[in-house]
């Protein structure tokens, strides 16, 4: 631990000078903006000057040697004109670059002039990433703002998966580069279970498609149809991580996908919600009990530690959005649905879970969309539900969107998929989660910089993707940027 200390006071003696030098910078960016305001003027002062002079050698002088009755001109005075129209064209066009540079520049300047007046304690200065190649200058202790951004990858399933995974599991060794953002897959292999048929899911041309497949499935053999990004309770074999459970906590150099997720989502963000195009294809018409669920499905895992409620301890709580929940029935060989709005709480084994039924989607209807739905209430919902108290935090790492089911045949797409949230821009930089950013998520940052996806591992030094705060597929030098922007800050 002494070593530990010893590496975090020298970082923060690193991140003290580099805000010393950012308050000296601001200062000369602020000099530096009215120089360039000054030269642009003194520019259209010497546009000006060779305009007389130009003026002066073709139109005084020659009237002046030709007297009343003629325009008299000399090479030299031609010349002379000529090189005054030059110069007031140069001098123009320079004085009209430097003012456009001055107009950009003086927004910054304004925002200097407010910090270098007013008191404040951090003072960082750094470069912050903007979408990946874009660079914003920011200055001071006010930087935290907020905003829209969205949580999973690839929200129009744009990124073609044509390898999928199947009843005897995931082949990674197989598909290395696969499963970059989504992983389609189907369930329904457990031990024992009467499985004929295992139906598939694929990625392909912008839409997913599920498609649920065997009517000998059973209540207790369920059939599974998704897609999955993020880290899982259930999770304990992965690429490069065999044999490593995240019942209790998740391994984030092991997510279920390469990249794992673009933002991560707090319970106690202003507002996180869903949407989702849904095409509801066909289903069948069974002989036997069947049931089956269109949902998207979110994995909250509770990071203040392990929960007990109703005789159970889990860490992880998972929250099922529902677009159809409907049930086969024998007495009147008919398909039942659902009343929507009927929810409840089931235990998962490795997880609290809660379900909603949101809509009720048919065969033939036009697609649906689910727009905006409140998965932030929805969270809370489910809290109550198992008598959990809503102060528990929790954050939004695992993704699933697809059919459940038995004794069913389903065949569904969806178009798209979006789980946004509005988030202080500091939480990003938040690795643990704590809201606060210091010593821990520069250490955390540290450990796996330079590596990229697909490098799965146990081991701290693998890509971990809660680092990937700036989303641009490595932790690199604008992660550890990133942070540092935001070092010392709470939200």
């Amino acid at each position: 631990m002494t070593s530990e200390n010893d590496e975090l006071v020298q970082l923060d003696d690193v991140l003290t000078q580099l805000r010393a030098n950012g308050k000296a910078m601001a200062r000369d960016m602020i000099s530096g903006v009215e120089m360039t305001g000054f030269v642009s003027r003194l520019m259209f002062y010497i546009a000006l000057l060779g305009l007389a002079l130009a003026f002066v050698d073709l139109v005084t002088v020659p009237l002046a040697q030709g007297g009343k009755c003629c325009y008299t001109i000399t090479y030299s005075d031609l010349i002379g004109g000529i090189a005054g129209l030059v110069l007031v064209g140069l001098a123009a066009w320079q004085g009209l670059r430097i003012r456009a540079k001055y107009r950009v520049l003086h927004v910054r300047y304004d925002k200097l002039l407010e910090i270098e007046s007013a008191p404040h304690t951090l003072g960082i200065f750094w470069i912050q990433a903007r979408n990946f190649t874009n660079f914003d200058l920011k200055f001071g202790n006010e930087i935290i703002g907020a905003g829209w951004r969205t949580v999973n990858y690839d929200s129009g399933f744009d990124n073609p998966e044509t390898a999928w995974c199947n009843h005897n599991g995931c082949p990674w060794s197989m598909t290395v580069d696969n499963f970059s953002y989504w992983v389609p897959s189907v369930g329904g292999n457990q031990t024992g279970c009467p499985q004929t048929d295992y139906g598939s899911t694929f990625i392909n041309a912008s839409v997913l498609h599920t498609r649920e497949r065997n009517v000998d499935s059973t209540s207790s053999c369920f059939d599974t149809s998704m897609a999955s990004e993020g880290n899982f309770p259930w999770m304990s074999t992965q690429r490069g991580c065999v044999g490593t459970s995240q019942k209790y906590v998740p391994v984030f150099t092991c997510p279920r996908n390469s990249y794992g997720e673009h933002e991560v989502a707090h319970s106690d963000f202003t507002y996180t919600n869903v949407s989702a195009h849904v095409t509801f294809n066909s289903r069948n018409s069974p002989t036997n009990p069947a049931h089956y669920a269109i949902l998207l499905d979110l994995y909250w895992w509770l990071n203040g530690g392990n929960v007990t409620a109703q005789g159970k301890t889990y860490a992880w709580m998972e929250t099922a959005i529902r677009v159809a929940s409907t049930t086969y029935s024998a007495g009147c060989s008919c398909w039942q649905d659902d009343p929507i709005g009927f929810n409840g709480t089931f235990d998962a084994g490795t997880n609290f879970a809660f379900h909603m039924v949101v809509a009720q989607v048919h065969p033939g209807d036009p697609t649906y969309y689910l727009s905006a739905f409140n998965a932030t209430r929805l969270y809370q919902q489910a809290l109550a539900a198992w008598s959990i108290p809503a102060s528990t935090h929790g954050v939004l790492i695992g993704i699933q969107v697809g059919t459940e089911g038995y004794g069913s045949v389903l065949s569904v797409d969806f178009s798209d998929m979006t789980i946004g949230t509005h988030m202080p821009d500091a939480a990003a930089a938040d690795t643990n989660f704590d809201h606060i950013i210091n010593g821990l998520d520069t250490a955390d940052e540290a450990n796996s910089f330079g590596e990229c996806p697909n490098n799965h591992s146990t081991s701290p030094q693998a890509y971990k993707w809660t680092v990937d705060v700036t989303a641009d597929s490595c932790n690199n030098i604008l992660d550890s940027a990133y942070i540092a922007y935001y070092y010392g800050l709470s939200y």
